[in-house]
């Protein structure tokens, strides 16, 4: 998934590399994977821009 692999690199530069690159991976893997359960379980809705809605989450 092309959000796993790019974004812990934004997240890195949102947080002026404040947080380590295994913390980006960990924060990211983990907003995505609230959201599949959360699409799961159908409480996301009608979400348009999903790439949106998991940086939000992260």
């Amino acid at each position: 998934m092309e959000f796993l692999e790019n974004e812990p690199t934004a997240l890195r530069g949102k947080t002026s590399g404040k947080l380590s690159w295994a913390a980006c991976e960990d924060v990211v893997g983990q907003a995505v994977s609230n959201v599949i359960m959360r699409a799961a379980d159908g409480l996301l809705g009608d979400v348009v821009n999903l790439t949106a809605y998991l940086r939000k989450a992260a």
